[in-house]
């Protein structure tokens, strides 16, 4: 057994997701659209936990548990009006993130791969404003991080990139058609921790 060690954790994070638009029609394909739903762009994500470390040899293990909280950003208009924006519309998410990483160490540099599991603890949004919009959240989602790390005495250091199982705006529904947002929140993540 190597040096097991504990600590807490603190990470903020940026997604690099494009801005794109969507289309909503009370009967799509017979109906002309209604609105343009464009996502702008998400607040950098922070987030704060518990975080524990073990190194077996030349391979390493991690694990955090961290509540981590962000901002999205959606303009809803009126089909071919840009100048008469309805509403700007802001989501707020918190999800309790339970992240996994393996792989090898030499020194004080660590290279590792694993997956995350978002839980959803909170989710405020206005998107109720628009007359269509359907809200199907799923509890549970999915993620697989690739990351790099480097130890300080008793600081941890981490970089990482999460490609994310699911895409920006796939809880929202336009009555009973999906939006069809093609971005994923994926997050480039830096990471400290404090472990002993």
């Amino acid at each position: 057994m190597g040096q097991l060690r504990f600590g807490a954790a603190a990470s903020v994070g940026y997604m690099p997701a494009p801005s794109e638009s969507t289309f909503a029609a009370r009967l799509p394909g017979i109906q002309p659209a209604e609105f343009e739903i464009e996502y702008v762009d998400a607040s950098p994500v922070f987030g704060f936990g518990l975080m524990v470390q073990d190194e077996i040899g030349w391979l390493y293990f991690q694990s955090s548990l961290m509540l981590q909280s962000y901002e999205t950003d959606f303009i809803v208009t009126p089909f071919g009006q840009t100048d008469a924006i309805i509403s700007d519309i802001e989501e707020r998410w918190s999800y309790i993130d339970w992240t996994v990483m393996a792989g090898l160490h030499t020194k004080h540099w660590r290279l590792g791969v694993g997956p995350t599991v978002h839980i959803l603890a909170d989710h405020e949004s206005n998107f109720s404003l628009l007359p269509l919009y359907n809200e199907k959240l799923d509890r549970f989602t999915y993620g697989l991080n690739f990351g790099t790390g480097y130890n300080l005495g008793l600081f941890t250091i981490d970089f990482s990139y999460e490609l994310s199982f699911r895409r920006i705006g796939e809880h929202i529904w336009y009555g009973e058609t999906p939006s069809n947002f093609e971005g994923r929140p994926d997050i480039l993540t830096l990471q400290v921790g404090f472990a002993f």
